[in-house]
């Protein structure tokens, strides 16, 4: 029971540097420094499963960033992570990749509902239309 303890204080006091290494990260994503963006996404997806650093692995797998190989199955393996901890940006990308109905309803009822997005009835009848076709 004392060595739990340690483990969560550890965690706790690690969260900080987690956020800043990950906006460190950032960072050179949007700059296109895509190199160093992968060193500190890369454990921070392995590692922690943080969800928006797996959701910019798939994007970089996607389009062969940073002295990566354009990979599908790569690409979906991070989106999919990403989105079974609720990033809707994946959901939404795994959607368009595999018109994957489930993905295309989902994304439907979170525009319905205004979870994780802006409501927008229009928006979730077309995601609901294209789940049913």
């Amino acid at each position: 029971m004392r060595a739990l303890r340690w483990i969560c204080v550890l965690l706790v006091l690690s969260m900080p540097a987690m956020a800043d290494d990950f906006y460190d990260g950032l960072r050179a994503y949007d700059s296109g420094d895509y190199k160093t963006a992968l060193r500190i996404f890369k454990p921070l997806a392995d590692e922690l499963g943080h969800a928006e650093a797996e959701y910019r692995l798939g994007w970089m797998y996607r389009y062969g960033w940073g002295g990566l190989s354009e990979d599908k199955q790569e690409t979906v393996k991070w989106y999919r992570m990403a989105a079974e901890q609720e990033n809707t940006d994946a959901y939404f990308f795994l959607g368009n990749k595999q018109d994957n109905a489930d993905a295309y309803f989902f994304l439907g009822n979170m525009y319905d509902l205004g979870e994780g997005v802006e409501q927008d009835s229009q928006k979730a009848d077309k995601w609901w239309r294209m789940a049913a076709e």
